[in-house]
């Protein structure tokens, strides 16, 4: 895929960004370059991220960036990637469906910045191998290459939240203590009540802002490593998808909100030693928003059908983590369970046998 107005300034030719040399390749003339190189073939004063709440005004997109970019939605699931007019999609990497039709463009937020792609699609085939490898319930077939070849790097929106939270968390807690005395066994419970109050900074809470990616799949890829977050730049885009956002910021808050105040309870949990129990009695977190903003971050796709029923797979496309839901062979599992039926059943054989010839003896 090739993003629009990013040529080669040798020859002409698209150029594709390179996630192994975190450059721009041209695969006509084979010349290699940085971003600074291509400023010329951008518009001028692209912004850098702000602060403050996020203010869609300050990040509109350009109508140079504009020019040739389409939207691409799948008729069957509604997904909507952006890309420029050049691109071919062989399958949507939401549902698998093969049918991607071209829309008109649409408004949407200009992302602030974006995290490139770090690993290529090569590694990704030899990771989604290693995360099936090892898994004796897998059926055999289930990795053949055909599938595998189904893949495709998507810059996913993401909103991140910077927040201050005050909490105020009470516990029910009790220590425990058991004697035995004579022919009795004695257990003494007491009670306590431990409270907690403290105040915690939050920076860079990820959100995706699609209702078309799988929320536990997008939260299981992390983390992401935000010191290598860049401007964001159209350039970042050639060679991949991009999806538009149909979430807003305070869409996805609610699951924001819900992720902090668990995150508060834990810590000050931890501070809660030497009971045999602890339980949550009464949870007050103020939460406190600071700055919002609007991201890209680099996600590989696997859409897979096995058996009539889909599989998604989910690719940290920085760090390579690999998180998904493998299907289960039937014959297998059934092999594993009469194997552990009958080799437990072997155990209490031999246990029983050592005990009447020990028993005789």
């Amino acid at each position: 895929m090739d993003v629009v107005n990013y040529q080669c300034p040798n020859c002409d030719a698209p150029l594709k960004f390179s996630s192994n040399s975190q450059k721009w390749d041209c695969e006509f003339c084979g010349s290699s370059f940085m971003l600074d190189d291509l400023k010329g073939q951008e518009a001028k004063g692209e912004g850098t991220v702000t602060g403050g709440e996020y203010d869609a005004k300050e990040n509109e997109w350009r109508e140079e960036e504009l020019q040739g970019m389409k939207v691409y939605s799948c008729e069957q699931c509604g997904g909507e990637i952006i890309a420029d007019d050049t691109t071919s999609a062989s399958f949507c990497p939401y549902c698998g469906n093969t049918a991607i039709f071209s829309k008109q463009f649409e408004g949407a937020f200009r992302p602030e910045s974006v995290i490139p792609f770090k690993m290529d699609k090569k590694q990704a085939k030899e990771s989604f191998k290693q995360f099936c490898k090892g898994k004796w319930l897998l059926p055999k077939d289930f990795t053949s290459e055909n599938k595998i070849n189904e893949i495709t790097g998507v810059y996913v929106p993401f909103w991140m939240y910077d927040c201050e939270a005050d909490a105020d968390i009470s516990f029910h807690a009790t220590k425990v203590k058991t004697w035995r005395q004579g022919d009795y066994q004695y257990t003494k419970t007491d009670y306590y009540s431990v409270k907690r109050a403290g105040t915690m900074n939050f920076n860079q809470v990820p959100a995706d802002g699609s209702t078309k990616m799988d929320d536990n799949l997008m939260s299981a890829i992390e983390p992401f490593h935000y010191q290598e977050i860049a401007p964001f730049s159209t350039a970042y885009l050639s060679g991949y998808l991009a999806e538009k956002y149909d979430q807003s910021a305070e869409d996805v808050k609610p699951r924001v909100d819900s992720r902090m105040r668990n995150s508060a309870v834990r810590v000050m949990q931890d501070t809660v030693s030497g009971y045999s129990s602890v339980s949550v009695a009464q949870n007050v977190t103020n939460l406190n928003y600071g700055k919002t903003h609007y991201i890209l971050l680099p996600v590989w796709m696997l859409a897979s059908k096995y058996k009539d029923k889909d599989y998604m797979f989910a690719m940290n496309g920085q760090t390579g983590k690999m998180v998904g839901n493998l299907p289960i062979s039937v014959p297998r599992t059934v092999a594993t369970f009469f194997g552990i039926m009958g080799g437990t059943a072997f155990v209490i054989y031999l246990v029983n046998a050592l005990k009447f010839l020990l028993g005789g003896m």
